[in-house]
């Protein structure tokens, strides 16, 4: 059976969106074909959503957005850095065969991506943003380890 998310996109204080949402809720629930279910993005608390008037006037207020921000500048930096070293590395193995090791390389990559893709959603599945930073921290701890045993730190 088909299930589709009524989602409610609005988080400040006044919002009509709830109330069209139930509004749409109770139309449509008597249908037997498919399933409804109102998606409140509210109830996520996400740090995002917390500024009080809307980001098209840019007045924020609260750290948190600023942070993530912060963060997600800092991490594309950290992702591209890693993208152009390990990609120097590579062609330097093997000046002939740089074509196929690159494309090698860079398939890996999405490959890798994919999978971190999956998990997260099996992770979150499981037990939503706890069981997320916990197995993101797992494998953190995980690769930090093989690097010192690799290097014989251990």
């Amino acid at each position: 059976m088909l299930k589709t998310g009524i989602i409610v996109g609005s988080t400040r204080p006044g919002r009509k969106a709830a109330a069209v949402a139930e509004w749409v809720y109770d139309i449509l629930k008597s249908r037997k074909d498919a399933e409804f279910e109102i998606v409140d993005i509210e109830d996520y608390k996400l740090p995002l959503l917390d500024e009080p008037v809307s980001p098209r006037v840019h007045q924020y207020t609260l750290l948190s957005l600023g942070l993530m921000g912060s963060s997600a500048v800092l991490l594309d930096v950290g992702v591209t850095g890693d993208q152009t070293l390990g990609r120097r590395a590579i062609n330097l193995l093997q000046p002939e065969a740089r074509g196929r090791i690159n494309g090698l390389f860079v398939g890996l990559f999405f490959l890798g991506g994919a999978a971190g893709a999956a998990m997260a959603g099996i992770m979150w599945a499981s037990g939503g943003w706890p069981m997320i930073c916990a197995t993101g921290a797992g494998f953190g701890i995980a690769a930090l380890a093989v690097d010192c045993l690799s290097q014989g730190l251990a």
